[in-house]
């Protein structure tokens, strides 16, 4: 079969080659899904997170587009502590929740091991003399999971598992079991977490991850892996630890991170019910007015 572009479609192409060069800020929907992110995880204060949070990747300062790679600006930041006042903490919290194509989890470890001791070992033999995924072997491979993903999200997911085994970010580096975990933890990751991922449009929306742990409860070294890999990705992830107490400080290197301190410390502080969250202002405005109200004639 024979196709011929009508005059149209020629046209269209010849201003998508003007328009969409990332010269000027104008970007397709998926410009760039067969490209590559960069993140550049931004040091900010309190204030400016809760700004840049609700913005997109390509208004953040530092952020470029060089040949098919997007340079992300994200967030990686921990809110130790809690405000004087808890209304006003819950109004952070749900406006961090609020955002779109944000994800939350309220318990510490939130990462299922989805696999055996011996599936662990197993999968060493899908690894080159580098010490890297062998991309042959990996797409054979009974663990494989990811086929019905499109085949540049697929490379873009190996790429970014190989970077996080080159990159010196965990405190734990010399277990010699770390990159079969990191490949498996990845192979056999939630759903939510992939589809942080397969929402990620670079420079539009940046998908986020916001965590809540209110307890003794320390990250596992798949939590950590998770986080590592997802601000690789580029994708923003904050960690709301009322409790000033340690935990992702336990795996990951402290300079990977923002560290935010409120002046007031809670233990035992439960996350009210979020789940009527609506991104409408005014849904949101009247929910958290509501929470407010409850924490106030709690408290008083």
């Amino acid at each position: 079969a024979v196709r011929k572009a009508t005059a149209a479609y020629n046209a269209s192409q010849e201003i998508e080659q003007v328009i969409y060069t990332g010269d000027v800020g104008l970007f397709k929907p998926w410009q760039f899904e067969n490209g590559m992110t960069k993140p550049i995880t931004l040091k900010t204060t309190y204030d400016e997170l809760k700004i840049l949070w609700q913005e997109d990747a390509k208004i953040r300062t530092e952020f470029k587009v060089v040949d098919n790679c997007v340079y992300v600006p994200n967030l990686l930041a921990k809110i130790k502590g809690t405000h004087e006042e808890l209304s006003q903490y819950w109004h952070d919290y749900g406006q961090f929740l609020a955002a779109k194509h944000a994800y939350a989890m309220t318990s510490v470890p939130f990462t299922q091991v989805k696999y055996s001791k011996r599936d662990l070992y197993a999968s060493a033999f899908l690894f080159n003399n580098s010490g890297l995924i062998d991309k042959e072997k990996i797409f054979r491979s009974k663990f494989y999971k990811f086929s019905y993903l499109r085949t540049s999200l697929q490379e873009f997911i190996i790429n970014k598992t190989n970077e996080l085994i080159n990159a010196d970010v965990f405190l734990n580096n010399n277990d010699k079991e770390l990159r079969l975990k990191i490949l498996m933890t990845i192979l056999t990751m939630d759903e939510f977490i992939l589809r942080l991922i397969e929402t990620f449009d670079f420079p539009a929306e940046v998908p986020k991850l916001v965590i809540y742990d209110g307890t003794k409860n320390i990250f596992s070294d798949e939590d950590a892996i998770i986080i590592a890999f997802l601000n690789l990705v580029g994708i923003d992830i904050a960690i709301f630890t009322p409790t000033n107490y340690n935990n992702i400080e336990l795996k990951l290197k402290k300079e990977l991170l923002d560290v935010h301190q409120l002046p007031a410390v809670q233990l035992d502080l439960q996350t009210p019910d979020f789940t009527d969250i609506q991104t409408e202002e005014n849904k949101l405005s009247a929910f958290l007015n509501n929470v407010s109200e409850k924490i106030r004639r709690k408290f008083h």
